[in-house]
């Protein structure tokens, strides 16, 4: 339930369709061979990702 409303944020801040920011997300993890968003996020950090959210 969590990961459906965080997805449902993304969507309506970038003013897209829920199914696009989750077809996103799973090619993303896909690509990365990720099973979690805490994959994800050990991913980004040991890459040195930074976010430039506001």
């Amino acid at each position: 339930m969590l990961k459906a409303i965080a997805v449902k944020k993304i969507a309506r801040k970038l003013n897209i369709s829920f199914y696009t920011v989750k077809s996103h997300r799973e090619h993303i993890f896909e690509k990365l061979s990720l099973h979690s968003v805490s994959d994800l996020t050990r991913y980004a950090y040991s890459n040195e990702y930074e976010t430039k959210a506001k």
